[in-house]
């Protein structure tokens, strides 16, 4: 007979709960009229939601689905929560031991439907948590149902990124899930302290997405991802917890994917503010659901606020439903756009939108990671200017000046011998030996200074203008050599000054020229220390 009498009272619990989550969705100003229709005249009904209602405006994280109704034993959720770590809780008159060798030693914290105990297995001396039902909630068969599917579905997983459940005890109407101690706050105590570096926020969520990638993989979805049941460990990396919302999904093929779902229609179960869209709609859903909340935790993390939050949990619900929140923004632009592109696909309102595997989205975490990590790149340096000794590059800089000094040295004699050459060909020859001389001394002197220096890119620079530098000095030659050549009997002084000149840059660029610059920059010599 008991049990006949608890399923309408399930059933009516359930219709409570869609109403609620339906009605925080909805506008202040559109929920008495919505109340009006779903409650059908049943003022019992609608008292009960606008109570929960009125719950979730003082504290937008009061209801971990699912709650009993007001009125039934353990409608107040937990005792009084004035405990603290390692202060004793008689009061809820749980047994100091636990079968034969589990002996409770203090409180470690309470949720929306037991208690964590660290306790003691005496048997293999080793520090251990305990999570147990409060007792008014013990003779509840669909709450010792789901700590008991919490213990299988982590019983199903190896993985060091979730808890390790050690087995499961029963004493006195009771369950006790035996899991391992974390010494460590949880991600939200971590957040409180303030945002995250950016590359631990990078190797939080890839931690965390590979401890979902196995949960995954053996078709165990969360469905209730969020700070609070992120542990990290003192000795480093991070797990995760209370997986009392679990259902298992029927492993299928890849192109089966999307249509394995693991909640029927009508459902709601989850903590609002990190539920999907679907979750909040009462849809179907399947681990596509895990990687929305994952996203919603991952841009809190890295950004210190939530990215729906609103004024009560009803606008944050609606902003779940029909916002997108703005980019992260923290300067580190390419770092930060791997980071906001896992983020938004993650984020996506439409689940076929996101990841088709969870091993996609570590691949990218890794990515984004492996890209944080590389050094920043630097600008290629072409290898400066080999030299055998300071002496052979300091012979070689004397002769661009050298050569430069005399190039330039010949155009005031050449201007002055236009008049005796004819204004045609004296004007003609000035103005082709202006045209080499220019660029040629520039290029010299140029180098000269480069290499004195010792700069990025010198060699290369070298190489490129060595060819117009020889064409330079031959048209300059020829162009002496000419003159020359039309000033002798006339004007023998300077017909043999250009002349020697024509032939002494000749000499220079074909064999003195050459002989310093292998003796300066040897093709095999070790390059020289470059100097900023």
């Amino acid at each position: 007979m008991a049990s006949q009498d608890d399923t309408p009272e399930r059933e009516r619990w359930r219709r409570i709960t869609r109403i609620f989550h339906s009605a925080l969705t909805r506008p202040d100003t559109e929920r008495p009229a919505y109340l009006d229709s779903a409650c059908g005249g049943d003022a019992a009904l609608r008292h009960e939601v606008e109570s929960l209602l009125a719950e979730a405006e003082k504290d937008p994280e009061f209801l971990e689905q699912p709650a009993p109704p007001r009125g039934t034993p353990g409608s107040d959720g937990a005792p009084p929560r004035s405990g603290q770590p390692g202060r004793e809780e008689p009061e809820e008159r749980l047994p100091r031991l636990v079968g034969r060798d589990l002996l409770l030693r203090a409180r470690l914290g309470a949720g929306g439907m037991g208690v964590v105990y660290l306790a003691e297995d005496t048997s293999l001396r080793k520090t251990v948590a305990v999570k147990a039902l409060f007792p008014a909630l013990a003779g509840d068969p669909s709450r010792r149902e789901r700590l008991r599917r919490e213990a299988q579905a982590l019983a199903k997983l190896s993985n060091r990124n979730i808890v390790d459940v050690y087995r499961l005890e029963e004493q006195d109407g009771n369950l006790y899930v035996v899991t391992e101690y974390i010494d460590g706050p949880t991600l939200r105590e971590r957040i409180r302290k303030g945002r995250l570096p950016l590359l631990e926020v990078i190797k939080v969520g890839l931690e965390i997405a590979r401890g979902l990638a196995a949960a995954h993989a053996r078709g165990i979805v969360h469905r209730d991802l969020k700070p609070e049941n992120v542990m990290l460990p003192s000795d480093g990396g991070v797990k995760i917890v209370d997986f009392g919302l679990a259902r298992s999904q029927p492993l299928v093929g890849p192109d089966e994917a999307t249509r394995a779902t693991l909640t029927q229609p009508g459902e709601r179960w989850g903590t609002p503010g990190y539920m999907s869209p679907e979750q909040l709609e009462g849809l179907a859903v399947d681990f596509r659901t895990d990687l929305f909340s994952f996203g919603v935790l991952l841009y809190e993390v890295a950004s210190g606020h939530h990215p729906f939050a609103g004024g009560n949990a009803a606008s944050t619900n609606a902003n779940v439903l029909k916002e997108s929140p703005p980019p992260l923004a923290r300067g580190v632009s390419s770092d930060l756009a791997l980071l906001n592109a896992v983020i938004d696909r993650c984020l996506c309102k439409d689940a076929a939108g996101r990841y088709a595997a969870t091993e996609m989205l570590v691949r990218d975490l890794e990515q984004a990671l492996e890209s944080l990590l590389r050094p920043a790149p630097v600008a290629p340096v072409v290898p400066p200017p080999a030299s055998t000794s300071p002496g052979a590059l300091w012979w070689w800089q004397v002769h661009q000046c050298a050569i430069s000094a005399v190039v330039a040295a010949m155009l005031p004699p050449l201007y002055l011998a236009r008049a005796w050459l004819g204004p045609l060909l004296g004007n003609g020859l000035f103005i082709a030996a202006l045209v080499c001389a220019v660029p040629v001394v520039a290029m010299r002197l140029n180098l000269a200074f480069a290499s004195s220096r010792f700069l990025a890119g010198f060699e290369g620079q070298r190489r490129r203008v060595r060819p117009w530098i020889h064409g330079g000095d031959w048209g300059y030659v020829a162009c002496l050599a000419v003159a020359a050549a039309r000033l002798f009997g006339a004007h023998d002084g300077f017909a043999t000054l250009f002349l020697v000149i024509a032939l002494a840059l000749a000499v220079s660029s074909l064999a003195i020229e050459p002989l310093t610059e292998r003796a300066a920059f040897p093709p095999d010599g070790p390059p020289p220390e470059v100097h900023a």
